[in-house]
């Protein structure tokens, strides 16, 4: 994807848009039944949820982050 200061950014998508993805009610600041945070360390504004019953890191997004040196030299 994006080169940054001679890093290789890559990502893969899965699971529903960003746009799509279930949140918590306003009022309750919760998810809704049968549903999980992605993550507890975001605000309820930046929380998307994801149901009990399917796989949390192919669900949410940015779950993990890793490091891979490649020799780019050709």
């Amino acid at each position: 994807m994006e080169v940054i200061e001679g890093s290789r950014i890559c990502g893969k998508t899965l699971g529903t848009s960003f746009v799509n993805a279930v949140r918590p009610s306003p009022s309750t600041k919760k998810c809704p039944t049968d549903y999980l945070p992605c993550s507890t360390y975001t605000s309820v504004d930046n929380t998307l949820c994801y149901r009990k019953t399917d796989e949390r890191d192919k669900i949410c997004p940015i779950t993990e982050i890793k490091y891979k040196y490649f020799d780019t030299k050709e």
